[in-house]
C-alpha cells in the first residue's frame, strides 16, 4: 500500500533506497542508485558502491568506471 500523498513514481524509488540501505548500502549510494530507477546502468568510480550494488543486483546495475 502507498502512503497517502507519495505517487507510485516516489514510492517505488524510496522504498528500493530503504531497503539497499538496510541491507548494507551506504545511504547517499541507495538515493542515487534508486533515483536512476530506469536508467540502463549507473557508472561511479565508488569501487564499495559497485561492488555492493552487484551483491545486491540492484536495477540499474552499477558498473565501476575505472578498469
Amino acid at each position: 500500500m502507498i502512503p497517502k500523498g507519495l505517487t507510485p513514481q516516489v514510492f517505488i524509488p524510496a522504498s528500493l533506497q530503504v531497503s539497499w540501505y538496510k541491507s548494507g548500502m551506504d545511504f547517499g549510494d541507495a538515493m542515487i542508485a534508486a533515483s536512476s530507477h530506469g536508467a540502463a546502468r549507473i557508472a561511479t568510480f565508488d569501487r564499495d558502491f559497485s561492488r555492493i550494488a552487484r551483491k545486491l543486483r540492484t536495477a540499474p546495475p552499477v558498473q565501476f568506471a575505472v578498469k
